[in-house]
């Protein structure tokens, strides 16, 4: 049989988290191709942007919107377990648990659907939910405000909307196949970000950056100077669950040390979002003097980058040069 649609994978998916023990994303996959009697040619069936397979692509999106509901939450790298609200949904509601369910909670209706308040420049630039294409004709009308347009500013303005769901689509879908790889590759790519970014004027001399500890969460290090005495730049990366919030209590309680402080500058790079206080203490004024990379832009700078990633397809446009034909 396909593979099911992204509704269907939600309740087995907390179905399986029922037992209240920790479970990691590829037992989910096997779990769910067992539950769908999936073929072996429908479990290796690649989404449209082939960075994964349509099977891992939907059952991360159950995870995150079982997340953002609030009935799982994580367990660690690539590990996920059920809430208290979980348990309770499943002792006490009959009908099917879905989309639609879902929608009952805030935190997920707020992710799934854009404000109606929201002005259309904000719209164009939130990260769409990662549904099928039929809340499309929705979201164009919520986005259009009311506004009559023309048939072909109405093409734009879907391949527009197409675009950015497909580029939020593969911004977390690339965020999600990071955290879920090796912390080998995750040292890797972020050992390569450096080098793209120039931090601490590598000017491509990766034998400079030294990597000084490591453990379950992330690793960090130095940029060796060239010159005795000179400050020597300091990174801190996280590998952490993209749904959370990472604070500053959270951040000391790592096992790592932080950077930017005594003078040197620093980076800190989580796959994770930063709370306010961490924001805080980085920005002016700060204890820290730290540059920050959240998970969001983590993606976008891979991507920028060509880390992981390869161009796959370019749009272009065209309007009519009135002048040509004067």
């Amino acid at each position: 049989m396909p593979v099911p649609k992204l509704d269907a994978f939600i309740q087995p998916l907390l179905d399986l988290a029922a037992d209240g023990e920790g479970h990691t994303l590829r037992e989910a996959e096997e779990y769910l191709a067992r539950q769908f009697r999936l073929a072996r040619r429908e479990r290796n069936e690649l989404t449209a942007g082939g960075a994964q397979t349509r099977l891992r692509s939907r059952m991360n999106w159950a995870n995150t919107s079982l997340k953002r509901a609030g009935l799982l939450e994580s367990a660690g790298r690539g590990q996920f377990r059920i809430t208290d609200e979980g348990k309770r949904v499943l002792a006490s509601v009959s009908g099917p648990i879905d989309k639609k369910y879902l929608l009952r909670y805030p935190s997920f209706a707020a992710f799934s659907r854009p404000s109606p308040k929201t002005s259309r420049s904000q719209a164009g630039r939130r990260p769409l939910p990662i549904w099928d294409e039929e809340d499309l004709q929705m979201l164009q009308d919520r986005q259009s405000g009311g506004a009559l347009y023309s048939p072909r500013q109405q093409l734009r303005q879907v391949l527009q909307m197409v675009l950015t769901r497909m580029r939020s689509q593969f911004d977390d879908d690339l965020l999600l196949r990071l955290t879920g790889a090796s912390p080998k590759v995750f040292e890797r790519t972020v050992l390569d970000l450096l080098l793209a970014l120039n931090f601490g004027q590598l000017e491509g001399e990766r034998e400079r950056i030294v990597v000084q500890q490591r453990n379950e969460r992330g690793f960090a290090g130095i940029i060796r100077s060239r010159q005795s005495g000179d400050p020597a730049p300091g990174f801190l990366a996280l590998c952490l669950d993209p749904l959370l919030v990472l604070d500053w209590r959270a951040l000391q309680a790592s096992g790592l040390s932080v950077p930017g402080q005594e003078g040197c500058k620093g980076i800190l790079i989580s796959s994770a979002r930063f709370a306010g206080d961490i924001l805080t203490a980085s920005g002016p004024g700060g204890d820290h003097d730290l540059q920050l990379l959240d998970g969001k832009q983590l993606a976008a700078l891979m991507i920028e980058h060509g880390l992981g990633v390869q161009a796959e397809q370019q749009f272009s446009t065209y309007a009519l040069d009135a002048a040509y034909f004067e």
